[in-house]
């Protein structure tokens, strides 16, 4: 698909931009990132949008895993969330989704963005 200087590779996840003098390729990828719960090495250091967020989750999904992240800049207003439970064994991804929407269901209209990566601790 090419418009505009822009083409879009669907085989290769790039995209590649293309200007008068040169050409350059930004490469998309989705991957999954998490850190133990545990782990004392790593402050978190959140705002109190965050970590209410953080207890929430916390308190109801038991996570082996779970990083709260501002993506803001410090406004609290977007956060990326990436968590492993046991309760989202045997669940596809848009029912951990939902589950995760449901325990924040307080939250998320205070929020402008969000961004869930989630996965049962059977993967």
């Amino acid at each position: 698909m090419k418009s505009n200087g822009l083409s879009f590779n669907n085989r290769s996840s790039s995209l590649l931009l293309n200007s008068s003098n040169s050409s350059s390729r930004l490469f998309v990828s989705n991957r999954l990132f998490s850190t133990n719960v545990d782990n004392q090495d790593e402050e978190i250091v959140l705002d109190t949008k965050g970590k209410m967020i953080h207890n929430l989750l916390s308190d109801s999904l038991k996570p082996s895993s779970l990083k709260v992240i501002d993506m803001s800049g410090g406004c609290g207003s977007m956060y990326r969330i990436e968590i492993i439970s046991k309760e989202f064994n045997n669940k596809n991804t848009l029912n951990q989704h939902r589950q995760v929407n449901s325990v924040l269901k307080e939250v998320i209209p205070t929020l402008h963005g969000l961004t869930l990566y989630t996965s049962g601790e059977n993967k």
